[in-house]
């Protein structure tokens, strides 16, 4: 890139942006015995775990709009239990509507705590864990909460 200096009141086209059309997700949301999950919260992520939007859904439904095309990652909290991992991945493309199912796996909770190496003092970061283990992979929701021990 360069610089452009412009005169007070003069204009220039610098470059043309083509955009493409946003597309839109609808998702469902089951859990382990592929019942509707009744009410939780969704979280649409980047691969890279950037939130993109957040929604309270009920009755195991969920739309968002005007998502740019690429890949996403929906995560679920609804407290459930047995404790079960909601997480699925997708792709919008342009235009499009894609529908994408979140659907239950048996999981177990792990909380992780990160601290310095020196002794305890009165800050504490837990993480809780959702995780399963199949016969070819693993998958783990992270859950970020931090929390303080005074």
């Amino acid at each position: 890139m360069g610089t452009v200096a412009l005169e007070p009141q003069q204009e220039r086209t610098l470059d043309d942006f083509v955009l493409q059309p946003s597309g839109s997700a609808e998702v469902l949301v089951n859990d382990v015995a592929g019942q509707p999950v009744v009410t939780g919260q969704l979280t649409i992520r980047t691969p890279a775990g950037e939130q993109v939007r957040y929604v309270a859904f009920e009755q195991g439904k969920a739309t968002f709009t005007r998502l740019q095309p690429g890949r996403y990652v929906a995560q679920v909290h609804a407290g459930l239990r047995p404790v079960q991992a909601l997480c699925a991945e997708f792709e919008v493309r342009s235009g499009a509507v894609t529908p994408v199912e979140v659907r239950g796996v048996p999981a177990v909770s792990v909380t992780l705590r990160f601290r310095d190496a020196g002794p305890a003092d009165s800050t504490l970061i837990t993480t809780t864990s959702r995780a399963v283990r199949t016969r070819w992979y693993a998958v783990a929701c992270l859950r970020w909460a931090p929390r303080w021990k005074l």
